[in-house]
């Protein structure tokens, strides 16, 4: 067993250097039939309060609608630390976006405890993978969560696409990318397993063509995450 979690581990890349150093645990988290349907509930009612705060911020950000001081509040605090670039997004579907969103939660003896929600957070997806891949390896066809990857997949063949772009921020410090590069890479070869082609690609290596997006050479129009672009301004312009 041992033997097989370590090739599971030195293949996914995490370890290839010194970028990371987590520690893996050989033991399955089991959740129970009633924590998962507990589970199901809070996702759902999440969706449910999150789409209701996008709507309340749709008023609050219109000077036309939100004009009193209590909505003039509501909007400050609503737009607190976000990018001048995505307060357009924040409006343009407010009751479904983000669509896929990361949560971090804790569990006591008693309760789930909600500490963080991410809009997204793309390299995520590779450690889910990861893990889906170490369970699968300590105890062969146990049910496990799904993840939202097959669905994703799910959605591209329906609407006709089968490729989409990942296009990350490139930091000051090349090594801090090489952090993220593992996860995208597991992500990528699990979407193509699911018949989806995943291009990869920095910032700087992204062109515009006229209306056209180029990552790789080829035209993309889905993504999977909007970074903050730190060097190409232009482009983050565009995909917003």
């Amino acid at each position: 067993m041992y033997d097989t979690l370590r090739q599971i581990a030195n293949e996914s890349g995490f370890w290839s250097d010194d970028a990371h150093r987590f520690l893996l645990s050989p033991h399955v988290y089991e959740i129970s039939e009633a924590a998962r349907a507990e589970l199901d509930g809070l996702g759902q009612a999440l969706h449910q309060c999150l789409a209701g705060i996008g709507r309340i911020a749709a008023i609050a950000l219109n000077p036309e609608l939100g004009q009193s001081k209590a909505w003039r509040a509501i909007a400050a605090m609503l737009s607190a630390q976000v990018p001048s670039l995505y307060k357009e997004i924040m409006l343009s579907r407010p009751g479904s976006v983000p669509a896929i969103y990361k949560v971090d939660l804790l569990v006591s003896k008693t309760r789930w405890h909600l500490i963080e929600i991410d809009g997204q957070n793309t390299e995520n997806h590779g450690y889910a993978i990861l893990t889906q891949k170490l369970c699968e390896a300590v105890r062969p066809g146990g049910q496990t969560l799904l993840g939202v990857v097959a669905a994703i997949a799910d959605y591209l063949k329906k609407r006709g696409h089968d490729h989409l772009a990942l296009v990350y921020a490139e930091p000051e410090n090349p090594h801090h990318s090489n952090f993220y590069l593992p996860a995208f890479r597991i992500l990528q070869q699990e979407l193509a397993r699911l018949d989806i082609a995943l291009l990869v690609s920095g910032e700087r290596n992204v062109y515009i063509e006229g209306k056209k997006l180029i990552v790789d050479g080829k035209e993309v129009r889905g993504f999977m995450d909007l970074p903050l672009f730190r060097h190409n301004h232009e482009l983050g312009e565009y995909m917003v």
